[in-house]
């Protein structure tokens, strides 16, 4: 109660230093790691925070919560390479697991390194030949290094697989559709709407298929059909 009080007074050093005084008394106890490290971080003291996490790592191994925590403070301060390198570490340390490797393929995503994120999607499925944010992921490649029509066309035979997320389906094609807006072109557009025509079929109890095709025909100025 003291340290939190303060806190609220602004003197985030004397709430450190009575955390660092609870650590010693329970050093089992990762909670008050935790809250030391808050009070870094409301000190804007990013490095003083990652010490704490690195200090109760010595401690008790490796950790996701930990791990995502640094993370986090890694990628607040910018520092994308130690940011990747923190999920690497869940990867490494559990190498079947896939939920690991997704988390870091989309950080890749996140910070645009799209040759990062596609080598990591080819190693989920490795693992799980099924998995559909990666099938999905995979099946069209880049944008960037495919023209827009043969990346669309490559990603059919995953819009019809009906295991496949809708909401992944729709995320691939959003950009695109966007695209379409500010530069209209017959080709793009014709292959959008065959994405749409096949999520209304293999969806069709969610309202997204066709709030889908309807974007796509507004944007091509087929109102009476939107």
């Amino acid at each position: 109660q003291l340290a939190e009080l303060f806190s609220e007074g602004g003197e985030q050093s004397a709430a450190i230093d009575l955390y660092e005084i609870l650590i010693e008394q329970d050093p089992r106890n990762q909670e008050l790691y935790y809250k030391q490290a808050f009070f870094h971080v409301k000190a804007e003291d990013i490095k003083g925070a990652l010490k704490v996490y690195e200090s109760l790592e010595d401690r008790i191994g490796l950790s996701e919560e930990v791990v995502r925590r640094k993370h986090a403070l890694y990628l607040g301060m910018g520092d994308f390479k130690a940011a990747g390198k923190e999920l690497m570490r869940l990867t490494e340390a559990f190498p079947d697991n896939v939920d690991y490797r997704l988390q870091l393929a989309s950080f890749y995503e996140q910070i645009d390194d799209q040759k990062a994120a596609l080598e990591v999607y080819r190693q989920v499925l490795q693992l799980d030949s099924d998995q559909p944010k990666a099938k999905l992921a995979i099946a069209g490649g880049n944008t960037r290094t495919n023209d827009e029509v043969t990346y669309l066309n490559a990603l059919k035979p995953v819009f019809e697989d009906p295991t496949a997320s809708i909401d992944l389906k729709v995320g691939k094609i959003l950009p695109l559709l966007e695209q379409l807006v500010n530069r209209p072109d017959p080709s793009l557009a014709a292959a959008l709407l065959e994405l749409t025509d096949i999520l209304e079929r293999v969806h069709s109890d969610d309202a997204k298929s066709f709030a889908a095709a309807g974007d796509v025909l507004m944007n091509t100025n087929r109102y009476a059909e939107a």
